[in-house]
């Protein structure tokens, strides 16, 4: 199983500080302790959830890919594209997208501690 999602969906994103990318269930233990260490500074905007496991992330990873081949949804993580081994610094979720005349989404992004704020 490859690391990154299939080069068809022009993953991963690829900026001059960043890489965007949709991670494979083989990363879930980078994104677990992402979670684990951003718990306290997330807690005010995500909902109460189980304990965080390994296999729960994993299970969260899969669940992000067939939103995504359903066209349904999207979830990023932003990894710094100096670290080829880091954690990620932040997530973007595209939710419940709405096709047709109108096109819409919403839109949820967190930044982890110690890299600011997004601001738009």
């Amino acid at each position: 199983m490859s690391d990154q999602v299939s080069d068809t969906t022009g993953m991963p994103l690829i900026t001059e500080r960043l890489v965007l990318e949709m991670p494979q269930p083989a990363k879930a233990s980078r994104i677990l302790r992402y979670l684990e260490s951003n718990r306290v500074r997330f807690e005010d905007t995500s909902p109460a959830a189980s304990p965080l496991t390994l296999d729960l992330v994993s299970a969260k990873l899969s669940s992000a890919f067939a939103e995504f081949e359903q066209g349904r949804g999207m979830k990023l993580y932003l990894f710094p594209r100096a670290s080829d081994v880091g954690d990620p610094i932040g997530d973007i979720a595209l939710c419940e997208i709405v096709r047709g005349a109108f096109q819409a989404c919403y839109l949820g992004y967190r930044i982890g501690a110690g890299y600011g704020a997004i601001t738009f």
